[in-house]
């Protein structure tokens, strides 16, 4: 797993192995360009509107706290929505499969995949479904959700195997671009260029000074409409959804498997959080291993420190431990009050989805 430091140092900044790579990244781009030739080769039209949202970049971008403020945009609205999901490093990955439904969470974690069993933990009355063969999570959405009207697919930027109705692109406004350079050379999957077939970008603020002054500049040549989204820190939770004032928190230490840690930080601080240490693993860190988590157990041992703070997609892997358990708060964060009513009625008016 590539660490945080690593992207900063190679693939956010340009170095010298990032130009050695350079080569590469060509190669890549015409493997890219040829799986898209083939795919656009028969392009299959669902029942339903499906609106896809991705990214250009190879991750952090924001995707999946938007997917789920927009499905919960549309549940407030009274659209019966859906989500697919890849489910990755989940056991169903590989076979469509509703993990959630009206009555509740179907599948646990490690079988639904860390993002997946977030999404449908959060969205209570939105079905949710994994599986990377898209195609067959359709099928399997249209056959066990009749009533649903719209499917919101997340992470399908790259796939042309389906028509989309709505294209949306995410960004983080820190991360941007990367150094301009394509995998592995960079961190990007394609060229601005690509944002042509968005009908919208969105770029995430997700710390009070983020400045998305310079990525809207960058992009705005590609895509005519982009809209700057603000998060804000939503309160922390336990593992039984009580809320718990972060005023009244001593000293705590942070836990993430997370793209983008130092975010996750910021945000923590942000909220008021008294961060006195920040272990911070791959992302998709599956944290079954107790050798892994020795340094962590260590500390709050030696400083008797009695909250571990952490994501939404970390909190149920680490609860599997059965000592920390009792110790995690997560750290909610949400968009600023109106922002996602405002990109709601934007999509339905410019693409007509009824």
């Amino acid at each position: 797993m590539i660490d945080e430091e690593f992207i900063q140092r190679h693939l956010v900044q340009r170095s010298l192995l990032s130009h050695l790579l350079t080569p590469a990244a060509g190669v890549y781009s015409l493997l890219q360009k040829s799986r898209m030739q083939r795919q656009l080769k028969r392009v299959i039209k669902a029942d339903i509107p499906i609106i896809g949202i991705g990214n250009i970049v190879s991750g952090g971008s924001g995707k999946t706290p938007f997917t789920m403020a927009l499905a919960a945009q549309m549940q407030q609205d009274g659209w019966r929505v859906a989500i697919s999901h890849r489910g990755y490093k989940g056991r169903l990955e590989n076979t469509p499969t509703l993990i959630s439904d009206d009555k509740g969470v179907l599948y646990e974690v490690d079988q639904s995949g860390d993002e997946a069993w977030m999404m449908a933990n959060a969205l209570p009355g939105i079905p949710v479904a994994v599986g990377k063969d898209r195609l067959g999570v359709i099928s399997l959405v249209q056959s066990l959700q009749p009533t649903v009207q719209a499917l919101i697919m997340d992470d399908v930027f790259q796939n042309h195997r389906f028509h989309k109705d709505v294209q949306i692109a995410c960004f983080d406004a820190e991360l941007g671009l990367g150094n301009g350079r394509l995998i592995p050379a960079g961190y990007l999957r394609e060229k601005p260029e690509a944002l042509g077939r968005a009908d919208l970008c969105v770029i995430s603020c997700k710390t009070p000074d983020a400045d998305a002054t310079p990525l809207l500049e960058a992009i705005s040549p590609y895509c005519p409409w982009i809209e700057v989204l603000r998060y804000q820190p939503a309160g922390v939770y336990d593992l039984e959804g009580k809320r718990h004032e972060i005023r009244d928190l001593d000293r705590t230490v942070l836990v993430s498997g997370i793209a983008a840690a130092s975010g996750f930080e910021s945000l923590a601080e942000q909220a008021g959080v008294d961060v006195c240490a920040h272990f911070a693993f791959g992302d998709h860190y599956h944290f079954r291993s107790r050798e892994a988590l020795q340094p962590l157990l260590r500390l709050l041992n030696k400083e008797s420190i009695r909250h571990v703070c952490t994501t939404a997609k970390d909190m149920p892997k680490l609860a599997q431990h059965r000592d920390l358990a009792p110790l995690l708060l997560e750290l909610r964060i949400e968009p600023q009050a109106g922002q996602m009513e405002t990109i709601w009625n934007i999509i339905k008016e410019r693409q007509e989805i009824r």
